[in-house]
């Protein structure tokens, strides 16, 4: 069926199928016990050149909005920084969100080193058998590749896919190159989810780059 946005790649489709399955780190599928609660399931223009006869100085090109810092960060040993805890995850994943009242959270933790991950998802419920699912990853091997995709920006944080067709709707972002936040959904459009994803306290996330939050 006819897609109205498309912006997601390869690397972006497996994020998502990961958030999906809630099985996977960086480097393929993995799994340890998850912590749950309710019933849902555990689980990324520059100018004209200038004239050298005029004198002027040379055109420069301005980085894309919200990829700057990331770009600019200074390259981090995520082997020696341990992931945030599961459970600090899920409670930054809204009661409400969109129009939506979640249903159902999980949160996991799997893998070791530098390919240590944890998640937590929620699943949401709306009008008209309308469904919604968020999920913050915090998994910095999986954020730096898909940051490859990055188009435009939400909020000052790399935009790495976004999709929309009549019955089904995908949008990704990540967070200070650490975090992958994924909202996908149902008989729900791209506005909608966006509005889900600005319902988590991004600022926190970004403020958790170099460090293990409680």
């Amino acid at each position: 069926m006819p897609r109205t946005l498309v912006v997601a790649s390869t690397a972006l489709a497996a994020a998502l199928a990961c958030a999906a399955a809630s099985g996977c780190s960086s480097g393929g599928p993995g799994g340890s016990p998850t912590t749950a609660s309710g019933s849902g399931r555990s689980a990324t223009a520059s100018g004209p050149p200038s004239s050298a006869a005029s004198g002027s100085a040379p055109a420069t090109s301005s980085p894309a909005p919200g990829t700057a810092a990331v770009s600019a960060a200074a390259p981090v040993d995520w082997a020696a920084v341990p992931r945030t805890p599961p459970a600090t995850l899920e409670a930054l994943l809204p009661t409400t969100a969109a129009g939506f009242a979640r249903k159902s959270s999980a949160s996991e933790a799997a893998g070791s080193g530098a390919e240590a991950r944890t998640e937590a998802s929620a699943e949401y419920a709306g009008p008209k058998e309308a469904t919604l699912r968020l999920v913050v990853q915090d998994n910095p091997l999986r954020a730096e590749d898909i940051l490859s995709e990055r188009s435009g920006s939400f909020r000052g944080h790399p935009i790495v896919g976004a999709e929309e067709s009549s019955d089904e709707a995908d949008f990704a972002i990540v967070v200070a190159g650490r975090f992958v936040v994924i909202a996908r959904g149902a008989n729900v459009t791209l506005a909608a989810l966006r509005e889900a994803v600005g319902k988590l306290d991004l600022d926190k996330l970004a403020a958790w780059r170099q460090s293990a939050p409680p």
